[in-house]
C-alpha cells in the first residue's frame, strides 16, 4: 500500500525575498529550513522510518520537489541512523548538485527569479552547500541529543521499529 507522508519545509512562496539577497543568505535560508524540519518532523521521520522498518514494505521511494531538501535530511537522518560515518553523510549530500543538470537547475532558478527571489539568493537555496548539513546535523547532536534521541523520543520509533530498520538496511 502506498502511503504518503509530508514533511514541514519551508515554502519558496512564503519567503521574503530582502532576506535571500545573496548566495549566504541562501543558505542561510536552508539551514533555517533544515533546522525547521528537525525541530517539528520528529514524527513524521519516526513514521518514515518505522514504514521502512517493516519486513512486508518492499520497495520504498522518498523525494521532494527539489531531491535534495527533505530527500537530503531524510537521507542523512537514515544513512546516520545506520552508522555511516559523518563525513560520508555529508558527501553523499553534496554530491546532489553534481547529479543535477546545470539547464535544470538554471529553469528552476529563473523561477525562483521570477518570484522576486534574487538570482544569488536563489542559487544558494538550489544548492547542497557541505555546511550546512554539517550545521544540520550538528543541530540534531546538540539540540535533539543525536540520532538515537531523535528517533526514539516521544511519538517517534519504537526501539522494535529502529532495530528492525538497522537488521533490514545493515548487511
Amino acid at each position: 500500500a502506498c502511503v504518503h507522508l509530508t514533511l514541514p519545509s519551508h515554502r519558496v512562496g512564503d519567503t521574503d525575498p530582502s532576506t535571500v539577497h545573496d548566495r549566504k543568505a541562501g543558505e542561510q535560508w536552508l539551514f533555517e529550513d533544515y533546522c525547521g524540519m528537525l525541530a517539528v518532523a520528529g514524527p513524521v521521520f519516526g513514521q518514515l522510518f518505522s514504514r521502512l522498518a517493516e519486513a512486508d514494505a518492499g520497495s520504498a521511494v522518498f523525494h521532494c520537489w527539489g531531491g535534495k531538501d527533505r530527500t537530503g535530511m531524510t537521507a542523512a537522518l537514515l544513512l546516520t541512523w545506520l552508522g555511516v560515518d559523518r563525513e560520508l553523510v555529508l558527501d553523499d549530500y553534496e554530491l546532489t548538485t553534481s547529479y543535477t543538470s546545470a539547464e535544470n537547475l538554471a529553469t528552476v532558478v529563473d523561477l525562483f527569479v521570477e518570484g522576486g527571489i534574487p538570482r544569488r539568493g536563489a542559487q544558494g537555496m538550489l544548492g547542497t552547500p557541505r555546511w550546512v548539513m554539517a550545521e544540520a546535523l550538528a543541530v540534531l547532536d546538540d539540540e535533539f541529543g543525536g540520532i538515537e534521541a531523535y528517533l526514539l523520543g516521544p511519538d517517534e520509533m519504537t526501539a522494535t521499529a529502529a532495530a528492525a530498520l538497522r537488521a533490514r538496511l545493515v548487511v
